[in-house]
């Protein structure tokens, strides 16, 4: 399928993008809604974006673009005018963010054209220190905290999956995890730093398999709820054998659900990380380990029960706090064996992760008790096989408010994942 080009497992980050443009210019970099986009092609959608946002003054630029082509390219156009994007979800609670931050949607879905009209090559220069973009991790008390993610952080977490996974340059990355989220992220700048192919979809159960074989995909990654859709769908998951890595991430997983990749011998490794550590900083494969094992140079240690990381792949800062010098300090309780490999025992905070999707108890509360007639509301967590964990509602209400009307005021305030599963009026 492809020719032979030089690859290197090392990353030397000047410009990448033009490297590979000059380079590889015909290699197929991403395919997306059945079209090939070779390095070229990106290249050429990159530089014409780049100069129908030359006039923008500020030096954070908000974008919400719900396009995955077009918001990979918007992200590569500002960084290449030295410009700093912040990166928002399509959320009903956007003002949240935006409030964090103080930085106005600038660039959205109708400012970038996918066009590849030929246009002189630029290289530009890249301090490796500098920030990236801005990505949001969900606040360990109740708002959602922007990460400043430097170049330096996604190639240091390119080069240390490159030596958990071993990846090469025929490899084909199925990348349906959210582009707002930095699983999604990453898994292009893998593609694009270590010069393997990736094809951008949204997560659909429908022709999964399908899909796999038709584009020969090598590796997936997702959360423990995707792989259950996907078990519910086909009644199985041995196709997945196929890959050379499935890599699970986001949330805990049930014995149920390890059991079964265990029995079908399933290529699985599963990873820890957050936005703050630029994904994933440990894993282990799945059917011969049951213990994390740091990356490459990645420090993860004990204090005070909890975990605390020493990386070049953390964040620079969180926006507007103070930089971070590569630690960081987590609310998972961890337990470290002789050989240095640990296991995570649960969280010291409020927070639950719910498919690969962190909520803090105290933000849905928040906002559960703004609604007119609601007294207050008493959240708990529950575990579940499908979800890792979900949150179950006691609300008390001064009104007579039906289940349903609650869930409609909800839908308007949170994003779908935060919404309790079970509502309970009392």
């Amino acid at each position: 399928m492809y020719q032979k080009y030089h690859w290197s497992r090392s990353i030397a980050m000047n410009d990448i993008l033009t490297s590979r443009f000059q380079n590889y210019p015909n290699k197929n970099f991403i395919f997306y809604k059945n079209e090939i986009i070779q390095y070229k092609d990106f290249y050429y959608f990159v530089r014409n974006a780049e100069k129908n946002l030359t006039n923008i003054r500020y030096e954070y630029v908000g974008i919400k673009i719900q396009d995955k082509l077009k918001l990979l390219i918007a992200i590569s156009a500002l960084n290449r005018l030295g410009k700093i994007p912040v990166i928002y979800p399509n959320l009903p609670n956007l003002e949240d963010y935006i409030n964090q931050t103080q930085v106005p949607i600038t660039v959205e879905d109708k400012d970038i054209t996918c066009n590849n009209k030929k246009c002189a090559y630029k290289k530009i220069d890249i301090n490796l220190d500098n920030t990236q973009l801005v990505l949001f991790t969900s606040g360990t008390t109740n708002i959602p905290k922007p990460c400043e993610l430097t170049y330096r952080n996604f190639c240091e977490s390119s080069n240390a999956w490159n030596k958990a996974i071993h990846f090469n340059e025929n490899n084909i990355y199925l990348n349906h995890m959210p582009l707002n989220h930095v699983s999604g992220l990453c898994i292009f700048f893998r593609s694009l730093h270590l010069n393997f192919s990736m094809l951008l979809d949204d997560f659909n159960t429908n022709q999964y398999f399908e899909k796999l074989k038709k584009y020969s995909v090598t590796h997936v990654s997702m959360v423990p709820s995707m792989l259950n859709q996907i078990i519910q769908k086909y009644k199985s998951c041995k196709e997945l054998k196929i890959l050379k890595a499935l890599i699970i991430g986001g949330s805990s997983i049930s014995k149920q659900l390890k059991d079964k990749m265990i029995k079908n011998d399933l290529p699985a490794y599963m990873s820890y990380g957050m936005t703050e550590t630029t994904s994933g900083i440990a894993g282990y494969w799945i059917c011969k380990s049951n213990a994390y094992e740091s990356h490459n140079n990645v420090n993860i240690y004990v204090k005070n029960n909890l975990a605390h990381i020493k990386s070049k792949t953390i964040m620079k800062k969180y926006m507007n706090e103070k930089q971070s010098n590569n630690y960081f300090k987590t609310n998972d309780i961890i337990k470290i064996k002789k050989d240095n490999s640990f296991n995570i025992l649960g969280r010291a905070d409020d927070v639950i992760i719910s498919g690969g999707e962190n909520i803090s108890l105290e933000y849905v509360k928040k906002h559960i008790e703004k609604i007119d007639g609601v007294d207050f509301c008493k959240l708990k967590k529950v575990e579940s096989s499908t979800w890792g964990q979900v949150l179950h509602a006691s609300i008390k209400c001064s009104k007579n408010i039906t289940e349903h009307s609650i869930r409609i005021k909800l839908n308007e305030r949170l994003a779908n994942y935060m919404i309790p599963k079970k509502i309970i009026i009392i």
